[in-house]
């Protein structure tokens, strides 16, 4: 993903370099998870997707898990 604004609102965007359109479909009762690198100066908009419900930390990454597929709050 990437940040981009959308609607005048500044959110996470699909990235379309090096992209798979099946990865953005949505799938319900799926859950997901979104990973951060800390050590990339590109901001991630965690916001939309809501508490994680579970978090872990490898180095400078970061794993964000979520009890539904974040697919559906990521703009086109």
């Amino acid at each position: 993903m990437t940040a981009c604004i959308n609607n005048a609102v500044f959110t996470d965007c699909r990235l379309y370099l090096h992209m798979i359109t099946s990865w953005y479909t949505p799938r319900p009762g799926e859950r997901t998870f979104l990973i951060i690198d800390s050590a990339k100066p590109e901001p991630v908009i965690t916001t939309p997707f809501g508490t994680p419900s579970a978090e872990y930390q490898v180095g400078a990454m970061t794993m964000l898990v979520y009890p539904y597929d974040i697919a559906q709050k990521i703009a086109p």
